[in-house]
């Protein structure tokens, strides 16, 4: 793939394309075709062959979800990125319409994901021809993914509709479930693949869900939960796993051998859609396709090299524009090690635990948590004392180190109900409900018991 966006005019073109493809691909909510690339359903469970396509095809439909827009969208929603092409202008504005053609993506693509899952989980409990281990995996991977999926859900849309299995009668008139009921799922889901995967991994990658990556979701999602003692417990699995996992060097972390990864993207290619998306263009008047908000940019210490190492800049007419600069490989004739883009990492585990601890009471393990990563970044350790001091610095770490990650920021906000407080002082147009996005048009008429999201 050739390097995209050389200029703002081609950009915006190509927003144009993808809105009209996706306008014609936007179904009814589960009610999908088999794709004709890819094995689902019962013609899924005839051989442990077609089983292993079937799994295979739901990473592929991963790959396409999480290495595309998704994957930084949220950025512009929250106070990381300014969305200088005009591309992404309603998620950097927060005024999203119903009918978006990239927020229909999202919910759309999310649930042929969870078709997938159900399909694989289905049909490899009736099958009779796998052993015990591979039944155990092919389950676990696929509750993994039902559980990552509906954690992005609840996290864009608030209640969503709870769906656990394939019956299209069933699924395509399914009315939203309460944001508790569906945590309850994904805990579920993930204690399952806790017990059922391995520790190992499958391949050389890091591409294939283990159950450290069960370990290291499921701190998240109790931390979100502010089940503050479970969420420690799990993200300390994850960490006493050093033999693993270890915090790597600033240069070394985005690199497909990072030692610091615990689930990556797989590809084959050695680089990421997402450094085509953020590394300007060599058009020396045209702007980069977005650029860190300038309130980021200023709550790095002067000292930290996560600055150097992770943001690059383009000057316009003596305006410096800063960018994201963690994966660096364009393509692969490019002269880099190769590249995958990194779902789960370790350095979160110890700002989850961090944060965790600090909410328990545990201000000084919390502290030393906080203090990993800075120490990585050649910042000086923490020193504050207080508990409402080290929440906000762990919240200012959090912002820096996972910075255009997955919505980190942007949920980060929402979670500890800090949206409105920050994001009013930068965005104009700000108003409370915009923390959710819209339940896409097209859902709405084709099902009707869903109903749409406050203030759209």
């Amino acid at each position: 793939m050739k390097k995209l966006y050389k200029n703002n005019e081609i950009w915006k073109f190509l927003m144009l394309i993808a809105l009209i493809i996706l306008n014609y691909s936007c179904k009814k909510l589960i009610e999908i075709d088999a794709p004709v690339n890819e094995i689902i359903g019962s013609k899924v469970f005839n051989s442990e062959a077609s089983v292993d396509a079937a799994l295979n095809g739901l990473y592929i439909t991963f790959r396409n979800q999480f290495d595309g827009s998704i994957g930084f969208l949220p950025s512009f929603s929250s106070d990381e990125l300014n969305d200088n092409a005009g591309g992404f202008i309603s998620f950097n504005t927060n005024r999203i319409g119903v009918d978006d053609g990239f927020n229909s993506a999202i919910w759309k693509n999310s649930y042929d994901l969870i078709y997938q899952s159900n399909s694989i989980i289905e049909g490899v409990q009736l099958t009779s021809f796998l052993s015990v281990g591979k039944k155990n995996q092919l389950l676990g991977e696929a509750k993994f993914m039902r559980a990552f999926n509906y954690f992005e859900l609840v996290n864009f849309y608030g209640d969503v509709p709870l769906i656990t299995a394939t019956d299209v009668r069933i699924t395509s008139i399914a009315a939203r479930t309460s944001i508790d009921l569906v945590y309850k799922q994904i805990i579920t889901d993930l204690k399952d693949a806790q017990f059922l995967l391995d520790d190992s991994y499958l391949g050389p990658d890091r591409s294939r869900v283990n159950r450290s990556a069960a370990n290291a979701l499921l701190a998240r999602v109790y931390l979100y939960k502010q089940e503050y003692g479970n969420a420690e417990i799990q993200a300390t699995n994850v960490i006493n796993n050093a033999s693993v996992y270890q915090i790597e060097t600033l240069s070394n972390l985005f690199l497909k051998s990072s030692k610091e990864t615990i689930f990556q993207i797989a590809n084959v290619n050695g680089y990421t859609n997402l450094a085509q998306t953020f590394i300007a263009n060599t058009n020396p008047v045209s702007l980069p396709n977005c650029s860190f908000t300038d309130d980021f940019i200023s709550a790095f210490e002067p000292s930290d090299q996560r600055k150097m190492n992770w943001i690059s800049v383009k000057t316009i007419k003596n305006t410096p524009y800063f960018y994201p600069y963690k994966y660096k490989k364009l393509s692969s004739s490019v002269n880099l090690q190769p590249e995958c883009l990194i779902v789960l990492r370790l350095a979160e585990q110890y700002l989850i635990r961090a944060e965790a601890r600090v909410m328990q009471g545990k201000l000084t393990e919390g502290r030393d948590d906080l203090n990993v990563t800075r120490r990585r970044a050649g910042l000086l350790d923490n020193t504050q004392v207080s508990k409402e001091e080290l929440l906000l610095a762990i919240e200012k770490e959090k912002r820096i180190e996972l910075c255009v990650e997955f919505g980190h920021r942007w949920f980060d906000l929402k979670r500890t109900k800090r949206a409105d407080q920050i994001l009013s002082l930068v965005k104009s147009a700000w108003k409370p409900t915009a923390a959710l996005y819209p339940i896409p048009l097209i859902e709405l008429n084709n099902n009707p018991n869903l109903t749409p999201n406050p203030g759209y």
